[in-house]
C-alpha cells in the first residue's frame, strides 16, 4: 500500500523498488512521483481550465442561488400553509425532503473527488511499475492498473491496495504484485532481463506472417507481446486501425 506523502521514517521503511517511486522535495518529505512531461504546457492548460471552471462555477452558483431562493420561498409558503392548517406531518416532510437533497448533493461531490483520486493513484503506480519491469510498458500498464484499488483510511489518507486475481482486496504488497507479473510466463516476452524475452521476440519474428493475419483481439497476450516486439511498425498500425 502506497501513500501520497511519506516522512523520512516511512520512506526508509520501504523496499528499494518502492523507494524509486518517490522523490524528496523542498518540504523535506517524500512525494509519490507524478509524470510532468511538457510541464509548462500542462500548467498553461491547467490554468486555462481553472479559469473556465471558475467562470462555470460562478455561473452555477448564481443559478443555484436563484434555485435556492425559489426553494426557500416555496418551503416557507408550504410551512406557513401547514401551520395554518395545523398539518405537522406536512411541515416535517417538507424539511426532511430539503435535508435529503442537501445530503445527496454533498455525497455526489465527494464521490466524484474520490473517483478522480482513485484513477490518479492507480494509474501512477501502474505506469511506474510497467516502466520499471517491461520493455513494452504501454502493453502492461492497464493490466497492472486492473489489479489496484485506492482506499481512504479513517485518517483521510489515500493508500494503494493490491487486489487478488479475482478482483478482491488482498494482503499482497505492490512489490508482491510486481514479482507476480515478472514471474508470469504470459508476459515473459516483454519483461526486462527475461530469458524468454529474446525467445519471444524471435518467435514473433518467425511467426510474423501467421500473427500478421490475426486481429489483435484474436491474439493471446503472449502472441500480442511477441508480435509487438518483432513488428513494432505493423503493430502500431494495427493499434491505430
Amino acid at each position: 500500500m502506497l501513500k501520497l506523502l511519506l516522512d523520512t521514517a516511512g520512506y526508509d521503511a520501504l523496499d528499494a523498488a518502492l523507494q524509486a517511486l518517490y522523490e524528496k522535495k523542498e518540504d523535506g518529505k517524500f512525494h509519490l512521483k507524478v509524470e510532468d512531461d511538457n510541464k509548462a504546457e500542462l500548467m498553461r492548460a491547467k490554468q486555462h481550465e481553472k479559469e473556465k471552471r471558475q467562470a462555470a462555477e460562478a455561473k452555477l452558483a448564481e443559478i443555484e442561488k436563484d434555485k435556492q431562493d425559489a426553494l426557500d420561498a416555496k418551503t416557507k409558503a408550504e410551512a406557513d400553509a401547514a401551520k395554518k392548517k395545523g398539518d405537522v406531518e406536512a411541515l416535517e416532510a417538507s424539511w426532511e425532503a430539503r435535508e435529503k437533497a442537501a445530503v445527496a448533493k454533498e455525497a455526489a461531490r465527494a464521490d466524484k473527488a474520490e473517483a478522480a483520486l482513485n484513477r490518479a493513484l492507480k494509474k501512477n503506480v501502474a505506469q511506474a511499475m510497467a516502466s520499471d519491469i517491461s520493455t513494452a510498458p504501454d502493453l502492461l500498464a492497464d493490466k497492472i492498473e486492473s489489479r489496484l484499488s485506492v482506499e481512504i483510511t479513517t485518517d483521510g489518507d489515500a493508500i494503494t491496495r493490491v487486489l487478488d486475481a479475482t478482483g478482491k482486496p488482498s494482503a499482497l504488497t505492490v512489490a508482491d504484485l510486481q514479482k507476480e507479473f515478472v514471474d508470469n510466463p504470459s508476459y515473459a516476452a516483454i519483461i526486462k532481463g527475461s530469458d524468454a524475452s529474446g525467445g519471444g521476440a524471435k518467435g514473433g519474428q518467425g511467426q510474423g506472417g501467421d500473427l500478421g493475419t490475426k486481429k489483435l483481439s484474436e491474439m493471446t497476450a503472449t502472441e500480442e507481446a511477441a508480435f509487438a516486439n518483432a513488428n513494432p511498425a505493423e503493430y502500431q498500425k494495427m493499434l491505430n486501425a
